[in-house]
């Protein structure tokens, strides 16, 4: 405490002493990131403490009372993104985060690899092809095996190569006249192909190997299931598979009218699809009778994050990633990013568009409530003059997901823009998200640019 005089006594300059034998400590480990990650502290008393060695902090000299740990470092993701704590009467137990790296980036088997002249993250190798089209093309017809030769600028599927000719930017080719692809900063190929005026879209995985272990855990998805009348619907859901590959708990997020993935019922996990792996790569999808009703690919990317697509033969299918926390993005980052739409036949009916976003703030509400956490940006189409600011929002409707609610703005050319409400799924680590734009009916991939 300052005090000051100035020609007379001061009088209530009075302490509380806290005995030593009274105070505690709050504990943990970071993972994924052991150094540089700062940890706040908030509640009864605050402060900041950095990781040491292994990743190990420590908060000391605590009284009884509620704290809340919050643990932060640019470009990372943290699980819990927070976590509350009670002290009383002794120290708490370890209070652990993990950390992930969210920056896209290639695996190490496919850093090994030779890269295109044109795309750093286009490797050499065997992809795995999966067509997202309806269910006119049977199971194994929506799957197929790809290699690409990155040094000569071929693709062959197994009709005979053809060659990749560079679309005038960075990660963007044309194999024919009728098929075109981006490539994310992670190595995943979005493509929009067709041979007549009729696109669709499928995604080619850099072929890795899995266990059923491997894929044990709690996944958000975003989907597009069959309504069984000829048209699909967007719907989200979370799903928690054990290391056999059997699904324990769902919970799924669908109206067919509204494409509302806010409201969501528990699924009860009985007579749920297992995961039984394929000797020819992935996974199949079986029913209670052993049927095989979808197949799933998985894909991990340098940060070690794992992405799935799964597609079944009534063409229905699921983007995956593992359930997280969402972080804000960094302030005054800009990104540019091709959109690859659906409509609800599964159809493309629109080409690759793309975007300019700039992150201008971040709005927190309480800072260490991940789900009262929004950014501001202006996006902007490349090509146009239409930038204006919007808001999202971070893991709305539920942790791992954002929302941008629907809303008009101004524009940088004085004319008014209006803008979709969507529900994003970010794949972690792959540089990319799926859409869903219920108003419109639509799926949409947003993929990073280089």
């Amino acid at each position: 405490m300052a005090v000051s005089v100035n020609g007379a006594n001061v009088v209530g300059a009075d302490f509380s002493a806290i005995s030593a034998a009274n105070t505690y400590t709050i504990t943990g480990t970071v993972s994924g990131a052991t150094t540089s990650v700062n940890l706040a502290l908030s509640g009864t008393s605050t402060g900041n403490v950095a990781t040491g060695p292994g990743g190990t902090y420590t908060f000391p000299g605590l009284v009884n009372g509620n704290y809340t740990v919050t643990p932060s470092r640019t470009g990372y993701a943290f699980n819990p993104v927070s976590a509350m704590v009670t002290i009383s009467g002794a120290s708490t137990a370890e209070t652990n985060f993990a950390a992930s790296n969210d920056r896209a980036s290639l695996p190490e088997n496919l850093l090994t690899q030779p890269a295109s002249s044109n795309c750093a993250a286009l490797r050499s190798g065997r992809y795995n092809q999966i067509l997202l089209v309806a269910d006119s093309l049977n199971l194994p017809g929506k799957i197929a095996k790809v290699s690409v030769d990155a040094v000569a600028a071929t693709w062959n599927g197994g009709s005979g190569s053809v060659n990749l000719v560079a679309a005038g930017e960075s990660c963007h080719y044309t194999l024919d006249t009728a098929t075109e692809f981006v490539v994310s900063p992670a190595g995943v190929v979005v493509m929009r192909l067709g041979p007549t005026a009729t696109k669709y879209l499928g995604i080619a995985l850099p072929e890795q190997k899995f266990t059923l272990a491997d894929m044990a855990g709690t996944w958000n998805t975003l989907a597009m299931d069959s309504t069984g009348a000829g048209t699909y619907k967007g719907v989200a859901s979370t799903t928690t598979l054990n290391s056999a590959g059997a699904v324990t708990a769902r919970t799924l997020c669908s109206n067919a009218t509204s494409w509302n993935v806010t409201s969501c019922t528990s699924d009860s996990s009985a007579g749920q699809p297992s995961l039984r792996v394929n000797s020819d790569g992935g996974f199949d999808t079986v029913d209670a009778s052993s049927a095989v009703v979808g197949r799933i690919f998985a894909y991990k990317a340098g940060n070690g994050d794992i992405m799935g697509v799964n597609v079944n033969a009534d063409g229905s299918f699921q983007l995956l990633t593992k359930q997280r926390a969402n972080s804000l993005p960094i302030v005054g980052a800009v990104t540019s990013n091709w959109d690859l739409e659906l409509d609800n036949l599964l159809t493309s009916p629109v080409a690759i568009s793309a975007h300019i976003n700039a992150i201008i703030a971040t709005i927190s509400t309480e800072p260490t409530d991940p789900i009262n956490q929004s950014w501001l940006r202006s996006q902007k189409t490349v090509g146009a003059t239409d930038a204006h600011l919007e808001i999202l929002y971070a893991n709305k409707p539920r942790n791992g997901y954002t929302l941008r609610p629907l809303g008009a703005a101004m524009a940088a050319d004085g004319s008014r823009v209006t803008f979709a409400e969507f529900t994003g799924l970010g794949l972690c680590g792959m540089g990319m998200s799926a859409l869903l734009y219920p108003a419109q009916e639509r799926f949409s991939f947003s993929v990073d640019q280089p």
